[in-house]
Protein backbone atom coordinates (compact mmCIF):
# COMPACT_ATOMS: atom_id res chain seq x y z
CA UNK A 1 0.00 0.00 0.00
CA UNK A 2 2.69 2.31 0.66
CA UNK A 3 4.71 1.57 -2.38
CA UNK A 4 1.40 2.39 -4.10
CA UNK A 5 1.28 6.00 -1.81
CA UNK A 6 4.23 7.19 -3.17
CA UNK A 7 3.73 6.21 -6.43
CA UNK A 8 3.54 9.26 -8.89
CA UNK A 9 0.54 9.38 -10.97
CA UNK A 10 0.55 8.96 -14.53
CA UNK A 11 -1.23 12.10 -15.07
CA UNK A 12 1.22 14.21 -12.98
CA UNK A 13 3.82 12.54 -14.92
CA UNK A 14 2.64 13.42 -18.27
CA UNK A 15 1.91 17.41 -17.18
CA UNK A 16 5.58 17.52 -15.69
CA UNK A 17 6.92 15.89 -19.42
CA UNK A 18 4.43 18.29 -21.14
CA UNK A 19 6.05 21.30 -19.19
CA UNK A 20 9.77 20.07 -19.73
CA UNK A 21 8.76 19.55 -23.45
CA UNK A 22 6.94 23.32 -23.79
CA UNK A 23 10.07 24.72 -21.63
CA UNK A 24 12.65 23.05 -24.04
CA UNK A 25 10.62 23.66 -27.18
CA UNK A 26 11.04 27.95 -25.69
CA UNK A 27 14.88 27.92 -24.71
CA UNK A 28 15.01 26.24 -28.56
CA UNK A 29 12.62 28.89 -29.83
CA UNK A 30 14.98 31.79 -27.59
CA UNK A 31 18.05 30.34 -29.06
CA UNK A 32 17.21 30.14 -32.74
CA UNK A 33 16.02 34.12 -32.20
CA UNK A 34 19.07 34.78 -30.81
CA UNK A 35 21.31 32.90 -33.68
CA UNK A 36 18.75 34.93 -36.17
CA UNK A 37 19.64 38.41 -34.13
CA UNK A 38 23.31 37.95 -34.07
CA UNK A 39 23.21 36.90 -38.39
CA UNK A 40 20.88 40.01 -38.64
CA UNK A 41 23.31 42.41 -37.08
CA UNK A 42 26.35 40.63 -38.52
CA UNK A 43 24.57 40.92 -42.12
CA UNK A 44 24.14 44.89 -41.52
CA UNK A 45 27.25 45.23 -40.35
CA UNK A 46 28.99 43.95 -43.33
CA UNK A 47 26.86 45.76 -45.72
CA UNK A 48 27.62 48.70 -43.50
CA UNK A 49 31.72 48.15 -43.75
CA UNK A 50 30.93 47.92 -47.86
CA UNK A 51 29.21 50.84 -47.91
CA UNK A 52 32.01 52.49 -45.83
CA UNK A 53 34.75 51.36 -47.70
CA UNK A 54 33.25 52.21 -51.07
CA UNK A 55 32.76 56.08 -49.48
CA UNK A 56 36.31 55.90 -48.50
CA UNK A 57 38.11 54.67 -51.62
CA UNK A 58 36.12 55.13 -54.37
CA UNK A 59 36.41 58.59 -54.86
CA UNK A 60 40.33 58.29 -55.66
CA UNK A 61 41.86 62.27 -56.12
CA UNK A 62 39.28 63.89 -54.99
CA UNK A 63 39.89 65.49 -51.34
CA UNK A 64 37.36 63.86 -48.46
CA UNK A 65 34.55 65.47 -47.21
CA UNK A 66 32.70 65.54 -44.19
CA UNK A 67 30.02 63.29 -45.94
CA UNK A 68 32.64 60.78 -45.95
CA UNK A 69 33.50 60.02 -42.33
CA UNK A 70 31.39 57.54 -41.08
CA UNK A 71 31.84 56.44 -37.78
CA UNK A 72 31.80 52.68 -37.34
CA UNK A 73 30.70 50.80 -33.66
CA UNK A 74 33.75 49.30 -31.41
CA UNK A 75 33.99 46.13 -30.37
CA UNK A 76 32.90 46.53 -26.82
CA UNK A 77 29.65 48.75 -27.96
CA UNK A 78 29.17 45.57 -30.90
CA UNK A 79 29.53 43.33 -27.83
CA UNK A 80 27.30 45.17 -25.35
CA UNK A 81 24.64 45.66 -28.38
CA UNK A 82 24.12 41.99 -29.31
CA UNK A 83 24.03 41.13 -25.18
CA UNK A 84 21.38 43.49 -24.93
CA UNK A 85 19.40 42.22 -27.74
CA UNK A 86 19.92 38.53 -26.74
CA UNK A 87 18.30 39.63 -23.39
CA UNK A 88 15.61 41.28 -25.04
CA UNK A 89 14.65 38.41 -26.76
CA UNK A 90 14.88 36.36 -23.84
CA UNK A 91 12.57 37.94 -21.73
CA UNK A 92 10.00 38.91 -24.48
CA UNK A 93 9.91 34.84 -24.94
CA UNK A 94 9.09 34.02 -21.16
CA UNK A 95 6.35 32.63 -19.99
CA UNK A 96 5.24 31.83 -16.82
CA UNK A 97 5.59 28.31 -15.75
CA UNK A 98 5.17 27.31 -12.52
CA UNK A 99 7.75 24.32 -12.22
CA UNK A 100 10.98 23.76 -10.27
CA UNK A 101 13.10 23.90 -12.99
CA UNK A 102 15.32 26.86 -13.27
CA UNK A 103 15.38 28.80 -16.69
CA UNK A 104 19.07 28.30 -18.40
CA UNK A 105 20.88 31.43 -18.79
CA UNK A 106 22.01 32.76 -22.15
CA UNK A 107 24.20 31.08 -24.22
CA UNK A 108 27.63 33.50 -23.98
CA UNK A 109 28.61 35.22 -27.05
CA UNK A 110 30.14 33.02 -30.03
CA UNK A 111 33.11 32.74 -31.26
CA UNK A 112 32.41 33.92 -34.75
CA UNK A 113 30.28 36.61 -33.15
CA UNK A 114 33.24 37.46 -31.08
CA UNK A 115 35.99 37.67 -34.61
CA UNK A 116 32.77 39.89 -36.44
CA UNK A 117 33.65 42.29 -34.01
CA UNK A 118 37.39 42.19 -33.68
CA UNK A 119 37.39 42.79 -37.41
CA UNK A 120 34.91 45.46 -37.55
CA UNK A 121 36.99 47.37 -34.88
CA UNK A 122 39.79 46.45 -37.20
CA UNK A 123 38.20 47.90 -39.99
CA UNK A 124 37.80 50.94 -38.40
CA UNK A 125 40.87 52.04 -37.17
CA UNK A 126 42.11 51.56 -40.68
CA UNK A 127 39.71 53.65 -42.48
CA UNK A 128 40.68 56.29 -39.50
CA UNK A 129 43.81 55.97 -40.23
CA UNK A 130 43.42 56.62 -44.15
CA UNK A 131 41.07 59.41 -43.66
CA UNK A 132 43.66 61.01 -41.53
CA UNK A 133 46.91 60.40 -43.96
CA UNK A 134 44.80 61.91 -46.80
CA UNK A 135 43.51 65.24 -44.72
CA UNK A 136 47.60 64.87 -43.92
CA UNK A 137 48.74 64.82 -47.88
CA UNK A 138 45.63 67.40 -48.49
CA UNK A 139 47.05 69.71 -46.47
CA UNK A 140 50.78 69.65 -47.08
CA UNK A 141 49.93 69.82 -50.86
CA UNK A 142 47.90 72.95 -50.14
CA UNK A 143 50.79 74.33 -47.82
CA UNK A 144 53.33 73.88 -50.98
CA UNK A 145 51.39 75.65 -53.48
CA UNK A 146 51.12 78.58 -50.80
CA UNK A 147 54.71 78.61 -50.37
CA UNK A 148 55.13 78.59 -54.19
CA UNK A 149 52.84 81.17 -54.95
CA UNK A 150 54.22 83.40 -52.43
CA UNK A 151 57.79 82.61 -53.30
CA UNK A 152 56.58 83.91 -57.51
CA UNK A 153 54.92 86.84 -56.66
CA UNK A 154 57.81 87.88 -54.35
CA UNK A 155 60.54 86.95 -57.53
CA UNK A 156 57.98 89.09 -59.55
CA UNK A 157 58.11 91.88 -56.99
CA UNK A 158 61.73 91.89 -57.27
CA UNK A 159 61.99 91.54 -60.40
CA UNK A 160 59.61 94.85 -61.17
CA UNK A 161 61.56 96.34 -58.65
CA UNK A 162 64.28 98.04 -60.51
CA UNK A 163 62.81 98.99 -63.75
CA UNK A 164 60.12 100.28 -61.84
CA UNK A 165 62.92 102.04 -59.82
CA UNK A 166 64.41 102.99 -62.60
CA UNK A 167 61.59 104.27 -64.32
CA UNK A 168 60.92 106.67 -61.23
CA UNK A 169 64.42 107.99 -62.11
CA UNK A 170 63.94 108.46 -65.61
CA UNK A 171 60.67 110.32 -64.80
CA UNK A 172 62.20 113.85 -64.08
CA UNK A 173 64.65 113.43 -67.49
CA UNK A 174 61.45 112.65 -69.61
CA UNK A 175 59.53 115.80 -68.40
CA UNK A 176 62.57 118.34 -68.74
CA UNK A 177 62.67 116.82 -71.91
CA UNK A 178 59.06 117.79 -72.65
CA UNK A 179 59.30 121.00 -71.47
CA UNK A 180 62.78 121.84 -73.47
CA UNK A 181 60.55 120.19 -76.78
CA UNK A 182 57.61 123.01 -75.63
CA UNK A 183 60.15 125.59 -75.41
CA UNK A 184 61.79 124.87 -78.81
CA UNK A 185 58.33 124.75 -80.14
CA UNK A 186 57.03 128.22 -79.01
CA UNK A 187 60.55 129.45 -80.24
CA UNK A 188 59.89 128.12 -83.50
CA UNK A 189 56.68 129.65 -83.57
CA UNK A 190 57.44 133.49 -82.80
CA UNK A 191 60.06 132.99 -85.16
CA UNK A 192 57.28 132.53 -87.75
CA UNK A 193 55.76 135.54 -86.71
CA UNK A 194 58.65 137.84 -86.87
CA UNK A 195 60.64 136.01 -89.37
CA UNK A 196 62.36 138.77 -92.07
CA UNK A 197 62.06 136.41 -94.52
CA UNK A 198 59.21 134.86 -97.19
CA UNK A 199 56.64 132.83 -94.82
CA UNK A 200 57.63 129.49 -97.44
CA UNK A 201 60.87 129.40 -96.39
CA UNK A 202 59.63 130.31 -92.42
CA UNK A 203 57.10 127.59 -92.50
CA UNK A 204 59.93 124.95 -94.63
CA UNK A 205 62.31 125.46 -91.40
CA UNK A 206 59.90 125.22 -89.22
CA UNK A 207 58.96 122.10 -90.31
CA UNK A 208 62.44 120.63 -90.73
CA UNK A 209 63.22 121.69 -87.30
CA UNK A 210 60.02 119.86 -85.89
CA UNK A 211 60.52 116.84 -87.62
CA UNK A 212 63.82 116.74 -86.44
CA UNK A 213 62.91 116.98 -82.98
CA UNK A 214 60.21 114.20 -83.31
CA UNK A 215 62.58 111.51 -84.82
CA UNK A 216 64.84 112.45 -82.09
CA UNK A 217 62.25 111.96 -79.08
CA UNK A 218 61.05 108.58 -80.78
CA UNK A 219 64.77 107.61 -80.47
CA UNK A 220 65.13 108.44 -77.07
CA UNK A 221 61.48 106.67 -76.27
CA UNK A 222 63.01 103.40 -78.20
CA UNK A 223 66.10 103.07 -76.18
CA UNK A 224 64.42 103.75 -72.54
CA UNK A 225 61.74 100.97 -74.13
CA UNK A 226 64.73 98.69 -74.97
CA UNK A 227 66.30 99.22 -71.47
CA UNK A 228 62.99 98.44 -69.82
CA UNK A 229 62.85 95.12 -71.68
CA UNK A 230 65.75 94.20 -71.14
CA UNK A 231 65.72 94.78 -67.56
CA UNK A 232 62.25 92.42 -67.68
CA UNK A 233 64.41 89.36 -69.45
CA UNK A 234 67.08 89.46 -67.14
Amino acid sequence: MRQQHHRPRPKQQQKQQQQQQRQQQQQQQQQQQQQQQQQQQQQQQQQQQSIETRTIFGRRGEEPSAADIVQLPSAATAAAAATAAAAAAANCGKRSVTTAATATPPPPPSAAATRAAAARAAGATAAATARAAAAAATAAIRAAAATRAAAAIAAGARAAAPAKQQQQQQEPQRQQQQQQEQQQQQQQHLVVEAGPFGGNFIFEKTVAVRHEALVVREARLQLQLDELQQQINK
